[in-house]
Parts: C-alpha cells; structure tokens; sequence
C-alpha cells in the first residue's frame, strides 16, 4: 500500500521474523519531512491470528483498515 491522507503520506513493508515466528506488514509514515513507524499488523505463528499495534500517535480508522485487509490478502495463516 502507498497512499497520502491529509498532508501525510502513508505505505507499507512486509516484515517476516522466523525466530520470532511472525509475518505481516509494517506501516510507515512521513509527515513534515519525518518519517516514522505507525502501526504493524502481525501474524503470530504461535497463535495462528492477527495483532494490530499503533506507535508514535494516532493513525486514521481508514489507514488501519486498508493495513488489515492487506495483511489478511498476503500473508497466509496456518
């Protein structure tokens, strides 16, 4: 995903841990010039279900769901 929401612009990396046991996507965020982590979605191994985590300030409902329905559109669950 890649899209701008306001004055900031939002996209997405996949992130794979095998030690950890987990996949899913990372969400990153620039506004003003500064780019941070706002949110990741997860796939536990251990539990088989979805984690959603936000950091560095809010993130709009729209932004999350479009973070969600990627997540569930590529990584597989077992």
């Amino acid at each position: 995903m890649e899209t701008q929401f306001g004055h900031e612009r939002f996209w997405t990396t996949f992130v794979e841990d095998h030690k950890d046991g987990f996949a899913g996507f990372r969400l990153h965020r620039e506004r003003f010039g500064k780019t941070t982590v706002a949110a990741e979605v997860l796939v536990w191994d251990a539990t088989g279900g979805f984690a959603v985590q936000t950091f560095n300030g809010d993130v709009p409902v729209e932004i999350i769901e479009a973070l969600i329905a990627e997540a569930r559109q590529q990584v597989r669950v077992q």
